[in-house]
């Protein structure tokens, strides 16, 4: 019955993958290249994708010998959270736009790992700006306005 749990979820983190790469070819090409802004996300999608094979494939084959290894079901639950997080931080960028997102996405990311709340606080502002000036600012990628929230006319850097 595990078993049937474990891939029933990694098929559905594998639906999840296909649909993020249908979804990061929808974002249109730079004009640099042929990729343009659509690299990280396909990165990502094609990674997840790989994963997703690799742990239903070793689910498949495991054989329950009682070692102590490292299981597809618990490298499932290390991921699977911070999975999440890439699609909640998907939808906050459309909500709230790159640089609110970005600093929500880093602050539960850094709770996530156990960080006390100030330094969390101040280790998500600084990667939310730095990525912000690295990112937007630096090479130029798009950033959305918020639906919910939109500060970007505010934004005068």
């Amino acid at each position: 019955m595990t078993k049937n749990f474990d891939i029933a979820a990694l098929l559905l983190s594998l639906a999840f993958g296909v649909l993020f790469f249908y979804e990061a070819l929808g974002i249109p090409a730079g004009a640099s290249d042929a990729i343009g802004p659509r690299r990280l996300p396909i990165i990502i999608s094609v990674s997840v994708i790989l994963l997703s094979l690799l742990l239903i494939w070793m689910t498949w084959n495991d054989a329950d010998d009682g070692g102590d290894h490292i299981t597809p079901k618990s490298l499932f639950l290390q991921a699977g959270p911070l999975i999440l997080l890439g699609a909640l931080y998907g939808q906050m960028m459309v909500w709230f736009g790159y640089l609110i997102a970005t600093f929500l996405a880093a602050l539960l990311g850094f709770r996530f790992y156990g960080n006390g709340i100030g330094l969390t606080v101040a280790n998500a502002a600084g990667a939310a700006i730095l990525f912000y000036f690295a990112f937007v600012k630096g090479m130029g990628i798009y950033d959305p306005p918020g639906t919910l929230v939109d500060i970007s006319n505010l934004l005068v850097f």
